[in-house]
Order: C-alpha cells, then sequence, then structure tokens
C-alpha cells in the first residue's frame, strides 16, 4: 500500500483493489445555473464501473438531450485496461471502444454504420475511476495533501491529467487539462463524490447526491428554463452589411479570467495586445493567394464526424463539383449546395456525423459545418472545423465554420452565415481541428468564453 504524502504523483500503482472491494450504486442530480437538468449514475461491480448520463437543455424553446454511457474494466491494480463508451446526441449516437496495450490505447470509433480506429499514446499509468478513487483515499488525509494521475476521458477522446488537492477534510479543489477551472469537490467517507461544483457556458454545473427519483425527476418530461440565450453577447456598434465585412478589430473582456484564454492567434487572426482580462484582435478575411505549406493528412481522410467515405456525402459531391477542376469554384458550389439544402433546426444537438447531416438535412451551424467540411474532403480538398463566436444582427453569438486548404492557404467558407464568396471578418475562432479524434474536443475552449465574455468593436471596413 503506497503511504500517504504531500504532492504526490501517480506514476505507478501499486495497492491492490481486491480487499475489501465494495460495489456501489449511486444516483446524482445534475444542475445548470441552479436548475435542474439532468441525472448521473454509477454503479461498481467489482472491476467494473458502469455510468450513465442524461442532461435536457433548452435551446430557444426546443428540447435537446443530451445521453452517455461508459463501461469501464480495470486491472487489479487500478489501472484501465478497456472501456465501452456511448453517445447519443443525436438519432444514431456514437460508440467508442478503447483497449489499453502498452503505451498507447488502441481506438475504435463507430457513427453512422461506419468504424474509425487510431491509437492514443500514452505517458504513464492510466486509471480507472475505481482507481482513482481509491488513489484519493491513499493520498488526501490532511489539507495541503495532493494527488495527480491520468484518466482517459472519452467526451474528449484524449486522455486528462486530474489533481486533487485536499483543502479541508472532505472537500477538494479538483483540476483536469482540458477543462478550464477549477471544481470544488466534497467526498463521502469512501472517496466518492457527494457534490461537485464545476464553471460552465450555462452557468456553474452542480451535481449533488440524490435518490434515484429524485435525480431521474431532473431529466423529465418539463422544460428547464431558457440556458442558451445567457450565452449570447450584445453589441454596442451594429456594423452594416456583416457578411462583407473585410477587417474588423475587437477588444475581448473576459469576465472569469481565472479560467483562461483558449488560443486566438491563427492565419486570419493577431493578438495585438493581451492582459489578464482582455484581448485586442485583429480579424482578416484572406484572399485566394498562394503561401504556406501544406495541409496535414488527418485533413482530407475521413474520421467519425468528418464521414467524406460515406455513400450519401460521396454521392452529392460528386454530383455538386460534377468533374469541375477548379478547386474554389467546387467548394464555392459545395457551400451553395448546403446553404440551400439544409434547414436550421435550434432543436438540434451540436455534435453529429455527416452520415446523418446528409440524410435529415437539418441541424445546427454545427451540422452545416460537418456536412460541409466532409463534402469537401470527399471532393479531395482538405477541410477544417473552425468554432468561435460571430456577429449578427446585434449579436454574437456561438458558431461554426469551416476552412479549405486552397492555393496554399486556409480559406474560411460559411453555409449558414454565408458571404458572397470567402467568409466575413466579423467573427472570430477559439477552436481549430480536423476532427480526427472522433468528438468535439474543443470544450474546454467552448468553457472559457462562451458566456463569460464582452466584446467591444474598435474599428471595421
Amino acid at each position: 500500500m503506497l503511504k500517504p504524502s504531500r504532492g504526490i504523483r501517480a506514476s505507478v500503482v501499486i495497492f491492490t483493489l481486491l480487499p475489501g472491494l465494495r460495489g456501489a450504486d449511486l444516483w446524482w442530480e445534475t444542475r445548470m445555473g441552479g436548475q435542474p437538468a439532468g441525472y448521473l449514475h454509477e454503479r461498481s461491480e467489482g472491476l467494473t464501473t458502469f455510468s450513465e448520463t442524461r442532461i435536457v437543455i433548452n435551446r430557444m424553446g426546443s428540447r435537446v438531450q443530451i445521453e452517455g454511457s461508459t463501461r469501464s474494466e480495470q486491472t487489479a491494480d487500478g489501472r484501465l485496461s478497456r472501456f465501452r463508451s456511448e453517445t447519443k446526441t443525436s438519432a444514431q449516437g456514437t460508440a467508442m471502444e478503447g483497449e489499453v496495450a502498452g503505451q498507447a490505447i488502441a481506438l475504435r470509433i463507430s457513427a453512422g454504420g461506419k468504424t474509425y480506429d487510431r491509437s492514443v499514446p500514452l505517458s504513464g499509468d492510466l486509471l480507472g475511476p475505481e482507481g482513482a478513487r481509491r488513489l484519493t483515499l491513499a493520498h488526501l488525509k490532511s489539507p495541503g495533501d495532493s494527488v495527480s494521475y491520468q484518466l482517459f476521458v472519452p467526451e474528449l477522446g484524449a486522455v486528462s491529467t486530474v489533481t486533487r488537492r485536499l483543502v479541508a477534510p472532505g472537500r477538494v479543489e479538483e483540476e483536469m487539462t482540458g477543462i478550464p477551472g477549477k471544481a470544488a469537490v466534497w467526498l463521502d467517507g469512501e472517496g466518492r463524490i457527494e457534490r461537485q461544483v464545476q464553471p460552465g457556458p450555462f452557468g456553474e454545473v452542480e451535481v449533488v447526491r440524490a435518490a434515484r427519483e429524485v435525480a431521474m425527476a431532473a431529466a423529465g418530461a418539463t422544460l428547464p428554463a431558457e440556458s442558451f440565450r445567457q450565452t449570447l453577447v450584445h453589441s454596442a456598434v451594429k456594423l452594416p452589411s456583416p457578411r462583407k465585412i473585410e477587417r474588423l478589430r475587437i477588444r475581448i473582456v473576459h469576465k472569469k479570467p481565472e479560467l483562461g484564454w483558449p488560443e486566438l492567434a491563427s492565419e486570419n487572426q493577431t493578438v495585438i495586445e493581451k492582459s489578464a482580462d482582455s484581448v485586442v484582435l485583429e480579424i482578416r478575411r484572406p484572399k485566394v493567394t498562394r503561401h504556406g505549406t501544406g495541409p496535414a493528412a488527418s485533413d482530407l481522410a475521413p474520421n467519425a464526424l468528418f464521414q467524406s467515405d460515406d455513400e450519401e456525402v460521396q454521392k452529392i459531391a460528386k454530383t455538386v463539383v460534377a468533374g469541375d477542376t477548379d478547386a474554389f469554384r467546387s467548394a464555392l458550389a459545395l457551400r451553395d449546395w448546403v446553404k440551400g439544402n439544409m434547414q436550421f433546426d435550434y432543436g438540434s444537438i451540436t455534435v453529429v456525423p455527416a452520415s446523418e447531416v446528409a440524410r435529415d438535412r437539418k441541424g445546427t451551424c454545427f451540422a452545416y459545418a460537418i456536412l460541409l467540411g466532409s463534402l469537401a474532403r470527399a471532393a479531395g480538398i482538405p477541410s477544417r472545423l473552425k468554432m468561435g463566436l460571430a456577429y449578427t444582427d446585434g449579436i454574437w453569438g456561438g458558431h461554426a465554420w469551416v476552412e479549405v486548404w486552397m492555393d496554399g492557404a486556409w480559406i474560411p467558407l460559411d453555409a449558414a452565415l454565408p458571404s458572397p464568396d470567402v467568409a466575413d471578418a466579423a467573427r472570430f475562432a477559439f477552436f481549430t481541428s480536423s476532427l480526427e479524434e472522433g468528438t468535439l474536443t474543443g470544450i474546454g475552449s467552448l468553457a472559457q468564453l462562451l458566456g463569460n465574455v464582452d466584446i467591444q468593436i474598435l474599428s471595421y471596413r
């Protein structure tokens, strides 16, 4: 058994879980911004832990539901050996299976009837949920004690390092890489969560131990109060013809600078000034000119979200492009097809694979971007996702669009808020990805800024 000490990092786990291991069947109510929004359920049997969650969000009067479940298996010394996670944010859902093999996790992601394999490298031991609980019990004895360990987070598609520090008996301060801010966690005598409070874009996310009936009722038929509107930022300056803006300079003021800043500098965005609580950013609408180096292979390959290998996606791309060898003209034709054939639906979930969008032809701006990016890849044009805030009708709101690789440069295109050709500069991105992880790894950057900033327009052209 490891001896408790201050500042321990779990690089090697040598305690055993077998003696005295007991099962548990626990429920928590989930609250967002102080109102019931769903539940979390966890059950353990020996070295296997089952968890399920359901969240209900009111998006512009539409009911949005997110469901997930995970089965985690671990070895007798607390290491994760394999897992299966299923997430349903739309009609068909996504499954992720992983098995630890040496210094890597072999992942298999399934969505829309297709399967995609990838490998995630490891730099140390990877714990299961029961292993993390036992390690916490072993090392957090006195205020000031801390412990760090690694977990695989299916929602991020990545390995995260969790650091827990005991601040008072039964109360822990927790930080996780990939998730901004610090969570306050209250633990019972067995190291299981009684209550946890984490900052989020719709207000604080709180989970509280509850009876099964109470927890399940929190995700019942009653639609919670509107939560999406509080993420919108009203502008004091009204931009004329925002979809034609060539250059924009803004000051972004962070209301919660302790959450930190995501990466804002990119090909078409320049950080002019930066302090702890504000950034001056200049955004330019790029020209289609030759410069730079080639894109990564992952910007052209199909994955669980950019499903350019889907039969319907390929059929649409082939029909729209119709043999046109001009890549930019083809990209604009694909953009126009998405604009003309999609229906905006506030009730849709953000994360949805292209195979589903191509068939249903409805969704949020994320669905528009996923379909356009997949069509571009199917036509041989590299693409990647951009997420950030865009201006429309005096309001800055969360938005998604794509960039396509054109003449040696990344060129933004937007089917949900279309410009005459290249997407306008009345937007800024804080997350860029080829989505090869098969999930939305940028949830951390969303939580950093969404609902937490004011935006001042300094100049525009």
